[in-house]
């Protein structure tokens, strides 16, 4: 499958929370959790409020909430003064990148990075509250075959400006099966 590389900066300090999640959401890589991330953002294809108005200040405010925020999952305080960037080179498909652009644009990020960065926070927020950020529907797509898969993103690409969209059937059915498995 054909993909591009994209490279989003983040703060150092939060290379092995990232790690740590896409491991404890039981993705084979760090490109598949954030193609998750995008998944199912170009599907909901809802504003972006919070990490909207967060990736547009000074990237001071951004790091200080990201810190807070660190403390707050229980991960290890970072570093006083730590201001070391992590490179984070992601591969994402090229049938999906056009969305990207799309949802980039729409929510008013200068660039797809900080369009990333801003899932990435917006993820590691909302870790607690696993029904919010869908990840078994996009773990499942990541989960198929690459010809199943790029089926699924040629799907997408092409039903995107489309509000009456669904997810294909069989994901839905994993996904009730995985939630009543978590309520047992």
């Amino acid at each position: 499958m054909a993909t591009k590389q994209v490279t989003a900066n983040l703060p150092g300090f939060l290379e092995g929370v990232i790690e740590r999640r896409w491991k404890a959401k039981r993705y084979a890589s760090r490109s598949e959790y954030v193609i998750g991330l995008l998944l199912w953002d170009i599907y909901c294809r809802k504003p972006h409020a919070f990490t909207g108005s967060l990736m547009k200040q000074a990237s001071w405010v951004m790091e200080t909430f990201v810190r807070s925020l660190v403390l707050e999952l229980g991960e290890p305080e970072p570093p006083p003064g730590d201001i070391c960037r992590y490179r984070f080179n992601v591969y994402v498909p090229l049938v999906l990148m056009p969305l990207v652009k799309t949802r980039a644009k729409e929510e008013g990020y200068r660039s797809g990075s900080a369009y990333i960065v801003s899932l990435v926070i917006y993820d590691l927020k909302e870790r607690e509250f696993p029904t919010r950020v869908a990840h078994p529907k996009a773990r499942d797509v990541m989960n198929q075959k690459d010809t199943e898969r790029i089926a699924f993103y040629t799907q997408l690409a092409a039903t995107f400006g489309n509000p009456n969209r669904n997810w294909p059937k069989r994901m839905n059915e994993i996904r009730i099966i995985e939630e009543q498995k978590d309520t047992k």
